[in-house]
């Protein structure tokens, strides 16, 4: 079973300086956690109702750390995977929502050492094709939305 504990003084000071750079400290509330097993060396998560009401703060964002993993890179690997992490943190002030993620593609490092560059480009791409789908999705569903009001109008 996997245990949560608190995660050591200097990731937490990492986490905490990521956060204020973002400026999401005014907005959200991060509570970190190391586990001592894991598949992920970082992972985020954003408080569901039960979690929020125990937290007593909605706005709660968990950062859970496999620290025995992480604080096996340097500081600089720490310091771009932590970054790149918590970059999908996202608040919208106008409605006071918090979202999490971008899309994701997983590569192997099987095609990592084969492909190389070319397959992080290919991934780069790919996930820029989602993000403009959803996008011109978004898009004409405020275009219907305004031809309904012009219609009724």
């Amino acid at each position: 079973m996997t245990k949560l504990g608190m995660v050591s003084e200097e990731t937490n000071e990492l986490i905490e300086k990521i956060i204020r750079e973002n400026n999401l400290d005014n907005y959200i509330n991060i509570k970190a956690y190391a586990v001592n097993k894991g598949r992920e060396v970082i992972k985020i998560k954003k408080a569901n109702p039960i979690e929020g009401e125990l937290t007593k703060d909605e706005q709660t964002v968990f950062v859970i750390v496999y620290e025995e993993a992480f604080e096996r890179l340097t500081d600089n690997y720490q310091e771009i995977l932590m970054r790149d992490v918590l970059n999908n943190i996202q608040y919208n002030p106008e409605n006071g929502k918090i979202t999490i993620g971008a899309p994701r593609i997983t590569v192997t490092t099987w095609g990592l050492q084969k492909y190389g560059e070319d397959l992080l480009n290919a991934a780069e791409s790919a996930v820029l094709a989602l993000e403009q789908i959803d996008e011109e999705k978004k898009e004409r569903k405020r275009a219907e939305s305004e031809n309904k009001k012009t219609k009724k109008n």
